[in-house]
C-alpha cells in the first residue's frame, strides 16, 4: 500500500521539478517567435511615429483605395512614401489579420491594460518579458494580462508575421 503512495509522490515531485514556474514558462514559450514580433513591433512602432505628423489613420482604411491614396497624397507633398508604403504592406496586413482573429478583441484589451500599468506595456513586454512580468508582480490583473498576451497574442503576430509575404526585418 505504502508503495503505490510513493511513486505518487515520486511522480508529483518529477513533475514539479520539471515544470518551471508558470510566468517563466509563458514568457519563453517561444521565445523565436517572441523576438520575431518584438522586432516587427518595434519596426513598426518607428514607422508609425514617423508618419503620425502625416495623418497615419487613413492608413488603417478598410478601404485599400483610401490608404493608397494616402500614399498618392504624400507623394505630392513631398512626405515619407516609402515608409508608408512599408507600413501599409508590411504593418497594416498584420495588424488587421490579428485583430480579426479570434483572439483580437481580447489582445487589444490586454494591450490598453498594459499601457496603462507601469513598465511600458506591451512594448516592454515583447522586449524584455522577464524584467516586464517581474516589475508587475505586485499587480495580479496586470500579470494576468500581460501572460495572456505573450501566451495567446504573440502565437497570432507570429502567425501573420509569416504570413505577410513582403516582411522582412
Amino acid at each position: 500500500m505504502t508503495r503505490p503512495l510513493a511513486y505518487c509522490a515520486i511522480a508529483a515531485l518529477s513533475i514539479s521539478l520539471a515544470v518551471p514556474n508558470a510566468v517563466h514558462a509563458q514568457a519563453t514559450y517561444d521565445d523565436e517567435a517572441r523576438k520575431r514580433v518584438a522586432a516587427w513591433n518595434d519596426r513598426c512602432g518607428t514607422l508609425w511615429a514617423e508618419l503620425q505628423p502625416w495623418g497615419t489613420a487613413r492608413l488603417h482604411s478598410p478601404d485599400e483605395e483610401i490608404a493608397r491614396g494616402f500614399v498618392a497624397v504624400l507623394a505630392g507633398r513631398g512626405g515619407p512614401v516609402r515608409m508608408a508604403e512599408e507600413y501599409l504592406d508590411t504593418c497594416v496586413p498584420v495588424i488587421d489579420q490579428v485583430f480579426r482573429s479570434e483572439v483580437g478583441g481580447q489582445c487589444r484589451q490586454w494591450m490598453r491594460e498594459l499601457a496603462r500599468g507601469p513598465g511600458g506595456g506591451h512594448n516592454a513586454l515583447l522586449s524584455e518579458p522577464e524584467q516586464a512580468l517581474a516589475g508587475l508582480a505586485s499587480n495580479d490583473d496586470l500579470q494576468q494580462a500581460a501572460e495572456q498576451y505573450l501566451g495567446t497574442c504573440v502565437p497570432q503576430y507570429a502567425a501573420a508575421i509569416d504570413s505577410v509575404p513582403s516582411y522582412s526585418e
